[in-house]
This record gives structure tokens, sequence and C-alpha cells, in this order.
């Protein structure tokens, strides 16, 4: 028992002193990015090099969405833990697999910076609808995508009532697609999984 709470508080130095070296070229202090990591833990993301792994990419998405530590890193936990989204990993060969949190991000930055939508506002509408779209066969890009245009349309800092608008018509293209009607009645086709198009 005794060994094991060395080897905890040994890991515990060593993340922490990675974190206050992180600190020295970011925005955001050591104690931020600890706060960060902890919402990644909250998420389930364990391990030591996971986490830095997480810290580094929420703070990434912070900088570039002009956020605050704090809602980055729920951000990025709800895309790992609530959307399914995967971090990048390193293959035994030493290949770099970009994971696809990794690519919502970047895919959220170029909308932010190509049109007159907020990139953070187009993050938080497309975690509060990312499941209704999974749901209805849309991917995240094509989701970030719409949420970027109904955003340059003058709904700014409506994020919640964006999201909505999205769920609904998510879930009205869904039925169509699948061609149900009350009680089941007529046939309709089974496309529920289809992918919706952005334009």
């Amino acid at each position: 028992m005794q060994g094991e709470t060395k080897e905890a508080r040994a890991e515990y130095e060593k993340f922490s002193d990675a974190m206050l070296e992180m600190s020295r070229s970011s925005i955001y202090s050591a104690s931020q990015l600890t706060g960060i990591a902890e919402q990644g833990a909250r998420g389930g993301i364990a391990l030591y090099e996971n986490l830095k792994d997480y810290v580094d990419l929420a703070q990434t998405i912070g900088i570039a969405y002009n956020s605050d530590a704090d809602t980055a890193g729920a951000i990025l936990r709800d895309w790992v833990s609530k959307m399914g989204l995967t971090m990048s990993t390193v293959g035994e060969d030493g290949e770099l697999t970009k994971g696809t949190a990794e690519i919502l991000a970047d895919s959220i930055n170029r909308l932010g910076n190509r049109t007159l939508s907020d990139s953070l506002a187009i993050a938080k509408i497309v975690t509060q609808a990312g499941l209704t779209g999974k749901t209805g066969g849309m991917e995240y890009g094509e989701l970030a995508a719409f949420a970027a245009t109904l955003g340059a349309s003058g709904f700014s800092g409506q994020e919640d009532r964006i999201s909505t608008s999205l769920k609904n018509m998510i879930l009205s293209l869904n039925d169509v697609g699948t061609g149900s009607t009350p009680k089941g009645k007529g046939e309709g086709n089974s496309a529920g999984g289809r992918s919706i198009p952005s334009g």
C-alpha cells in the first residue's frame, strides 16, 4: 500500500512539473492547465501521457477559440466522453494518427476564420447538438458547417437557440429520409444512417 502511495505521489509530481513546463509557453497558468486535466479525468481520460495530450489539445482549442481554460476543457471533455471522439495516437511505428477530436477542432477553427461566425460559438453548438446529429446520420464536420451558417445569420450569442433549431432540423430531415409517418403508416425507406450534405 505504501509503495502504491509513493508511486501515485511520483506520478502526481511528474504531472505537476509537466503542467508547470507547459504553462511557460501558454497563455494559461499551471493551475488552469491542471484544471483542464481534471476535466479530462472526469471524462475518463487516464494515465499521464493521455492526460498530457488532452491538456495540450484543450489549450490549443482555448487559444484558437479565444476561450477560458475551463470552457475549453469542458468542450473537449464532452467531445470525448459524450460524443465518442478520439485523441491522437502514435503507433508502434512512430506514425501519428490524428484523432477525431483534433480533426473537429481544426475544422471549427477554419470555419471561424473563414465565416462571420465565432469558433467558440460553433464549438458550443456542435457540443450541444452533437448526439442528435450523430443519431440523425450527420457528421460532426457537417454539423459545424450548419452551425457556422446559422451563426453568421445574426444569431451570435444565442448558441442554445441555434443548437435547438439544429436538433429539430436534423430530426425533421431524418423523419423525411426514413419516410416515417404517424402511427407507422406508409412504407418509407431505411436511410436513417445516411449522411446529410452540408450544402
